[in-house]
């Protein structure tokens, strides 16, 4: 056969390689954006802003001494972080943890809840280095009782028991957010 042949030929696999890639990154782009409705009507479910939250004691997995409780008896706020060990999105988020807890370690106490045993709680916490922040089992159904649907998913609860902000909590610009949302526009401008 002819050299033109064959070239027209490649050619045309070529093109139909674009387009394959367009295609996928089309689709991507589609699934992000159904991501961002499941994410902004995930953020109007459970407890309002504005909401008391129920009174609840979380006890740590390692050190039953450490106690997370509402109202805060310390009298500082509480960013409360509910997530899976399995989940992805968790995983990023437990490193955002890590990168924002510690510019906003003064303004609030942490902690994170896991639906999960105590045994992959004490894997989780390992693995990401959250050694310095409660870590909870949610044995006690607060994820229920908060009505959280998806995970990461945390709340902004200030000092008298009533969450400021909410949202979900995959990436530190998410988390940072969540923390600027719930603190008074007096505490953010100074």
């Amino acid at each position: 056969m002819n050299a033109w042949f064959w070239w027209s030929y490649g050619g045309l696999w070529m093109l139909v390689l674009i387009q394959a890639a367009v295609v996928l990154l089309l689709l991507r782009q589609v699934g992000l954006i159904h991501l961002q409705i499941i994410q902004s009507v995930a953020g109007n479910a459970g407890l309002a802003i504005g909401e008391k939250v129920p009174d609840f004691l979380l006890l740590d997995v390692d050190d039953p001494e450490l106690r997370i409780e509402s109202p805060a008896k310390n009298g500082r706020p509480l960013v409360l972080i509910f997530m899976k060990p399995d989940c992805p999105a968790c995983k990023k988020g437990a490193a955002a943890i890590e990168r924002v807890k510690y510019d906003a370690n003064a303004i609030a106490d942490w902690a994170v809840v896991l639906f999960s045993d105590k045994e992959e709680c004490v894997a989780f916490r390992a693995a990401h280095g959250l050694t310095d922040l409660a870590l909870c089992q949610d044995a006690a159904g607060l994820g229920k009782a908060f009505g959280v649907t998806r995970v990461p998913f945390g709340f902004f609860i200030d000092e008298e028991g009533v969450i400021r902000s909410k949202g979900p909590v995959s990436s530190t610009s998410s988390l940072q957010r969540l923390i600027a949302d719930g603190l008074p526009s007096s505490v953010v401008t100074d």
